[in-house]
């Protein structure tokens, strides 16, 4: 079986001081006649 599908991805990065910053990301797939999925990811990181 062989399912056609759609994914998109959207994010955003942002330096909160000179050594740490957040990342979000909103990602969602759609498999045409078998399921649709979205989520959220965050993140925090750091420069030394």
């Amino acid at each position: 079986m062989n399912l056609n599908s759609v994914s998109t991805q959207i994010f955003l990065r942002k330096w909160l001081s000179r050594h740490y910053g957040v990342y979000v990301a909103f990602d969602q797939q759609t498999k045409f006649g078998a399921f649709t999925r979205a989520g959220v990811i965050g993140r925090v990181f750091f420069e030394f």
